[in-house]
C-alpha cells in the first residue's frame, strides 16, 4: 500500500486536543472531540496529497463530463438558485469548491459576475476551458480576493473537504460585502440515517456508510457547524434539511467498495448482507424522516455577517 503523508491537528472548532474515536480505517480514523463534539478526521492528509486526490487520475469528478451527469446536476442546482435570488437578483458572485463550474454557468447565464475557486487543476481547467470562468486554483485562503468584494458566496459540499474550515469561514466574512449572504450546503451527521449506520453498520461490519474517506475531513451536526460559523462572525439566517437519496447512498457505497483497498480491508461478499442492510436503512429512515420532524441528511444554513 502507497504510504499516505499524514499530520495531526487539533478540533478545528474548540481547539482541543481530547477526542475519542468513533471509527478506524487505516491510515485514517474518524473521531469526536469530547470538548464540542466536532467530528473530524485525525490524522488528515497534507494539502499535497489532498492536491493528488483531487484530479481525474484518481476519478475525482470525472463523471462530471458526463452530459447526462452535467444535466441532473443543472437540476438539481435549480432550487438553489432560486434560493438566492430570494436574497438577491445580481452581482458578484463567488462559489468555493466549483468543481466543474456547472452551477456557475448557470449563475453566468442570469446575469451575475462569476468567479470561482476550485482545488482541483482538473475540473477547474474544465470550467475555465468549456464556460470560461473564471476560476482560481488554490485553496480559498491563499487567493487574497479584495475586502468586502462579493454579494453573494457559496460553499455547496465543500466547507467538509477543507482542511482548516474555520479559517476557511474567517476569510469569506473578510471578502463578503457588509450585506452579502453566504449559502451552505454540507451532509448532517446528527441526521437519523448516519446515527443508524453508525449504531448498527460500523459496530457489525466496521464500515459507516456516511464516513467519505480520504475526502471528507469533516462531519458537521446543526449545533458544530452553526458554533462555528457565529465564531467566524456569522449569523444563521435559515436553516433547511434535506434527505440524501436511496439511489446515492447505494451507488456511493458500491463505489467505495470497488475501491475496497482504500476504504475497506475485506472480501466482496463480506459486503453482501452490509449492503442488504444499507437498503433497509435507507429505505427506514426516508419513511420516518417524510413523515416526521426528525432531521434528515443534509442541511442548507443561510448566513450573513454580524453587524
Amino acid at each position: 500500500m502507497v504510504k499516505i503523508e499524514m499530520k495531526e491537528i487539533n478540533c478545528n472548532l474548540c481547539g482541543a486536543n481530547d477526542y475519542k474515536i468513533l471509527l478506524t480505517k487505516n491510515p485514517y480514523q474518524i473521531v469526536e472531540c469530547n470538548n464540542c463534539s466536532l467530528v473530524y478526521v485525525n490524522p488528515q492528509p497534507t494539502t499535497k496529497e489532498l492536491k493528488q486526490l483531487y484530479s481525474f487520475k484518481k476519478k475525482y469528478h470525472k463523471e462530471l463530463l458526463n452530459k447526462k451527469i452535467e444535466n441532473q446536476l443543472r437540476r438539481g442546482f435549480e432550487t438553489k438558485l432560486k434560493l438566492i435570488e430570494k436574497y438577491k437578483k445580481s452581482g458578484k458572485i463567488l462559489d468555493v469548491g466549483c468543481s466543474a463550474g456547472v452551477f456557475l454557468d448557470m449563475m453566468k447565464g442570469k446575469g451575475w459576475e462569476c468567479y470561482g475557486v476550485e482545488l482541483s487543476k482538473d475540473t477547474a481547467n474544465y470550467a475555465k476551458g468549456k464556460y470560461g470562468l473564471n476560476v482560481k486554483i488554490n485553496e480559498l485562503e491563499k487567493i487574497k480576493f479584495p475586502q468586502n468584494y462579493f454579494d453573494i458566496v457559496c460553499l455547496w459540499d465543500i466547507l467538509e473537504h477543507v482542511q482548516n474550515p474555520l479559517r476557511s469561514l474567517v476569510e469569506v466574512n473578510r471578502i463578503l460585502k457588509t450585506e452579502g449572504v453566504m449559502f451552505i450546503n454540507t451532509p448532517n451527521v446528527d441526521g437519523l440515517f448516519p446515527k443508524l449506520s453508525y449504531s448498527i453498520l460500523a459496530k457489525i461490519f466496521g464500515a459507516w456508510p456516511n464516513a467519505e474517506l480520504p475526502h471528507h475531513l469533516y462531519y458537521f451536526s446543526s449545533k458544530t457547524l452553526t458554533q462555528m460559523l457565529m465564531k467566524a462572525g456569522f449569523n444563521v439566517i435559515s436553516k433547511d434539511f434535506n434527505q440524501i437519496s436511496t439511489n446515492y447512498i447505494i451507488r456511493s457505497n458500491v463505489s467505495k467498495i470497488i475501491r475496497s483497498n482504500v476504504m475497506y480491508d475485506k472480501n466482496i461478499i463480506f459486503y453482501v448482507p452490509y449492503l442488504v442492510l444499507l437498503l433497509m436503512l435507507s429505505f427506514v429512515t426516508k419513511l420516518f424522516t417524510t413523515i416526521s420532524k426528525i432531521k434528515k441528511d443534509s442541511m442548507l444554513l443561510v448566513a450573513n455577517k454580524i453587524k
